[in-house]
């Protein structure tokens, strides 16, 4: 038979393994026994996952499985059970010291299991939930701006000597004024504009157009902006991480502290702005473009003292008029 290599390190437990593939090949080769699965390496597996699965994918997508195929798996190994599990539990231990954050972590274990999801269809593995099981979803609090905190970043943006600024700080307010994405302001064309004051935002995942209304205040963000050519704003999604570096120089210019916060806390704002103006959940996961009003609810909602108190003074009145009855 063939010698084969497994890539195991030279461990007794490592050697067992190898000697049970061994085994199962060779009875494989004798027709002896049906084989459950097709022998195949890591890295020939990825190429298969990268070509068909990923082929209607954005290059920002294939990096990311990229990224996670890097970290957990090493490409000449074989491809087994018992080296996923290994592979990410090793993963896993050494990931802290590399650097990496929950959230990466987390991240590069969903775009994992998406890979193993796909071997499994092809029976090269046996159904694993190994890196899906070891996700954790550690709570993290919905962090917004003030109001306080949103006038002075718009106000450092209108009154800012760099044309770059200041045509980021209509970004921002239109943001508040939509709880638009940054990669809906960034796609976002003339033509998606109507004429009816609403505006068709580009779904993230499937590129559809998602149609809400505009209020007044959005409205007036928008005439202030110059017809200069097809886009509303002329960056490109890829540019984000620069306009992530102008917003922290913006925040330190404003004595802001940024505690994590960037883009995506202004789309929290505006959701908390609807809950202050009591607007019901429902509308506003309509307003968010929200599949399930739990996602609004859970990842997107701050209360707050004076939210809750809005709450009993409610209530209250209630109460005194069952009283006076």
């Amino acid at each position: 038979m063939k010698p084969v290599h497994t890539g195991l390190d030279s461990t007794p437990e490592n050697k067992k393994i190898a000697r049970q593939i061994r085994e199962k090949l060779y009875l494989e080769s004798k027709g002896i026994g049906k084989a459950k699965s097709e022998t195949i390496t890591y890295d020939a597996a990825f190429v298969q996952f990268l070509k068909i699965h990923c082929a209607q994918k954005t290059e920002q997508t294939k990096a990311g499985y990229l990224y996670a195929f890097r970290a957990i798996a090493p490409e000449s190994r074989l491809l087994t059970t018992q080296n996923v599990e290994r592979d990410i539990l090793h993963y896993l231990s050494q990931a802290k010291e590399r650097g990496h954050t929950q959230v990466t972590i987390n991240n590069y274990l969903g775009h994992f299991q998406a890979f193993l999801n796909f071997c499994t269809k092809r029976k090269w593995i046996e159904r694993t939930e190994f890196a899906k099981s070891y996700r954790k979803a550690p709570f993290v609090p919905v962090r917004n701006y003030t109001e306080n905190e949103c006038a002075a970043i718009v106000e450092y943006c209108r009154k800012s000597e760099r044309e770059n600024f200041r045509e980021l700080g209509t970004m921002i307010e239109f943001m508040l004024e939509t709880g638009a994405r940054p990669v809906d302001a960034l796609y976002l064309e003339w033509s998606h504009i109507k004429a009816d004051n609403t505006v068709d935002f580009v779904n993230k995942v499937d590129k559809t157009l998602e149609n809400i209304p505009l209020s007044d205040a959005a409205l007036a963000v928008l005439a202030r902006i110059p017809k200069n050519g097809v886009k509303v704003w002329r960056w490109k999604h890829s540019t984000l991480s620069r306009l992530r570096k102008w917003l922290d120089e913006i925040l330190e210019a404003c004595n802001i502290p940024a505690e994590g916060r960037a883009f995506k806390e202004f789309r929290k704002t505006f959701r908390n702005r609807l809950l202050d103006a009591e607007v019901q959940p429902e509308i506003t996961m309509k307003l968010m473009r929200h599949k399930d009003v739990r996602t609004t609810m859970n990842n997107y909602t701050k209360f707050t003292h004076e939210s809750l108190r809005k709450g009993l003074k409610k209530l209250q009145n209630g109460s005194e008029k069952v009283a006076e009855v």
